[in-house]
């Protein structure tokens, strides 16, 4: 209701419209937790002990890069939304 008030629905007619950034900012948050899993699994992959048990974990810098670029092909890919949902 509030996101068809904030479209401006006063009648049935322009319902569609209404929810449109609505729908837009679902489909951003969706596509935002997904990217952080795959940044997640990507880390994970690369992850190791450097030194005795209980002294933490790192990951290998090749494996950093390639969460960046996880980063880099999400905006790439998902910019339309982002525009639409931020208007």
């Amino acid at each position: 209701m509030h996101a068809l008030e904030a479209g401006g629905l006063d009648n049935w007619e322009w319902y569609g419209e209404a929810l449109e950034g609505w729908h837009a900012e679902n489909d951003l948050d969706e596509s935002v937790e997904a990217l952080f899993d795959d940044i997640q699994g990507t880390l994970q992959e690369g992850t190791y002990e450097p030194s005795e048990r209980g002294a933490g974990f790192a990951f290998d810098d090749s494996v950093q890069e390639a969460a960046v670029q996880l980063i880099h092909n999400w905006i790439a890919d998902n910019l339309e939304i982002i525009k639409t949902a931020n208007k």
